[in-house]
């Protein structure tokens, strides 16, 4: 199959469902129907038209489905139990961030920043309205955005006066708030600084019983670690890689620093020769089915 050119595939990007010869083209075909639930309408189009090409090009049919492919799931499970509705319109994209927002009062911030990205890729393609107070505090959900620095570190002091911490948590609690401090800015505006900053401000709010107060006499931590800028929301967003077989939002340019993985991920995987550019790289992952795309990013994580 190696010196096969892409056209010869129905799935020319993945070189997956060979269509070079009457035979190839069937039995590809019974693969696809088995899997044709798993792709997206734009992706599942186009596999169909090249399948039809090669079906007038060989003078065959191909057998017809026995079973209808599994209509697509109307909802998203995401990590921490939250499911919501997929998107579809620029409507679903308000109700999903107002559905999101009024989530907050009840679920931690880690477990709703999936569903906040995912809806800000939409927000952000379907040319929504981004310079919105609701859209904003989506953004900070979503952990996009860096606070200053110096009302960060005060946040975190002033809980941590609070006697709610002993033992083994005392300890290692005051040793992350003593290599925070010891960070250089580059180090500390990091994504995953910041994420396990605000997760942790919330974990101390919890154990205090405090999460009550937020939007009141506390901020909450997103508001606290996350900034209202606005240039950083449409960067970031912008940055949002959608694959639609998984309906999971990863960043581009971290997808790209980690291209070594990526390029040896599709070595092993597929037996590819030669390694993808970063414009290849982001539309090949774009097209995984889901099976793929979930091994890919717990290889690449």
């Amino acid at each position: 199959m190696d010196n096969l050119s892409d056209s010869c595939f129905a799935y020319p990007s993945m070189r997956k469902y060979p269509i070079h010869t009457k035979e190839a083209a069937l039995n590809s075909n019974k693969d696809f129907q088995k899997e044709a639930s798993q792709y997206p309408k734009p992706l599942f189009d186009m596999i169909t038209a090249n399948f039809a090409k090669a079906a007038a090009y060989h003078e065959i049919q191909y057998e017809k489905q026995e079973k209808q492919a599994a209509a697509p799931a109307e909802t998203i499970d995401f990590k921490g139990g939250v499911t919501m509705s997929k998107i579809a319109s620029a409507d679903d994209v308000n109700a999903a961030v107002k559905w999101i927002l009024e989530k907050r009062a009840s679920v931690e911030r880690k477990n709703l920043a999936e569903a906040a990205k995912y809806t800000l890729w939409h927000a952000a393609n379907r040319e929504s309205d981004l310079e919105t107070p609701e859209m904003r505090k989506l953004a900070r959900i979503a952990g996009i955005g860096v606070g200053n620095r110096s009302e960060i570190e005060h946040e975190l002091e002033k809980r941590a006066t609070l006697s709610i911490f002993d033992g083994k948590d005392h300890d290692e609690f005051w040793k992350f708030a003593s290599e925070m401090k010891n960070l250089s800015d580059d180090d500390f505006y990091t994504e995953e600084k910041l994420n396990k900053l605000a997760n942790l401000l919330e974990e101390i709010d919890t154990l205090y019983g405090n999460t009550a107060n937020y939007g009141k006499s506390l901020a909450y931590p997103e508001d606290v670690v996350f900034s209202n800028n606005m240039g950083d929301l449409l960067k970031q967003a912008q940055d949002l890689l959608l694959v639609p077989s998984i309906d999971t939002t990863i960043s581009k340019s971290a997808l790209l620093e980690r291209g070594d993985k990526v390029n040896a991920f599709f070595r092993n995987y597929f037996g590819a020769e030669k390694d993808l550019g970063n414009d290849e790289i982001i539309s090949k992952v774009a097209s995984l089915d889901a099976k793929t795309a979930k091994a890919l990013l717990e290889e690449i994580a």
